[in-house]
């Protein structure tokens, strides 16, 4: 037996152990490929007393499928996507997406309340991922404007400092550029903790439920390109902020 089984299969002793000893299962993993490898390993322990909370951003179609497990395997399933990094989470200030039945989502929002400001009930599960992808696209395209704002300042000599101070006075001021302005003017541009390898991977989540929405999937390839061409020069691991760097 190779090193990389054996490891496998402790790592999934000791997950269902947690399962057989624990009623609530919380998830907040990478991308949906590893929350299916994931759920698909613990369901088949999990029974009706298990409640599993997944704080992935997954791909619609994964939630759905979730959802399909939950139901063979008799368990409890919450997609609850937040909004928010590791500083809200300190905080407790992170949103929640849900989507789920009335009765989980009870349950679900005590248990998130420590670390979340707002939790809603969106609808049913499968509309708690389109809302977080929704919101990510959001995000993730008024964060691009603003580092190509900043970027084309420079390249047409705009003092940096002085075009952030006038510019938050009106309608271009946002999170995202009180975020990422004042850093750059010291050189720091690792402001938006977000990775190039996670904004592709939500990205095309995006894409797939803009299928029929002609408008915001021009929008988003678009975006993707930008993402696409930068993982090349910067990495996959840089934050999208390390874009301003040139």
């Amino acid at each position: 037996m190779d090193l990389t089984k054996k490891i496998l299969e402790k790592q999934n002793k000791y997950l269902n152990l947690a399962v057989k000893k624990c009623e609530i299962i919380i998830l907040c993993l990478p991308n949906s490929s590893v929350a299916k490898k994931i759920i698909l390993e613990i369901s088949q322990t999990c029974s009706k007393k298990n409640l599993v909370i997944d704080c992935t951003t997954n791909n619609y179609n994964s939630v759905l499928y979730f959802k399909k497990l939950s139901k063979i395997y008799n368990f409890n399933y919450v997609e609850a996507p937040i909004s928010g990094g590791s500083l809200q989470a300190k905080n407790g200030s992170l949103g929640a997406f849900i989507g789920s039945n009335k009765k989980n989502f009870r349950k679900a929002k005590q248990i998130l309340k420590p670390c979340c400001r707002k939790i809603f009930r969106i609808d049913k599960i499968g509309m708690g991922t389109k809302a977080k992808l929704i919101s990510n696209f959001l995000a993730l395209g008024t964060t691009t404007l603003v580092i190509e704002s900043l970027k084309i300042a420079k390249k047409l000599s705009i003092n940096w400092k002085k075009f952030y101070k006038l510019s938050s006075l009106g309608s271009g001021s946002s999170k995202s550029f009180d975020r990422i302005a004042p850093k750059a003017l010291k050189k720091n541009y690792d402001s938006y903790l977000f990775t190039i390898e996670n904004t592709i991977k939500d990205l095309n989540y995006m894409i797939k439920i803009f299928k029929e929405h002609k408008d915001i999937k021009k929008i988003t390839r678009t975006l993707l390109k930008f993402y696409v061409k930068d993982k090349k020069k910067y990495g996959s691991k840089a934050f999208i902020s390390n874009r301003l760097k040139e």
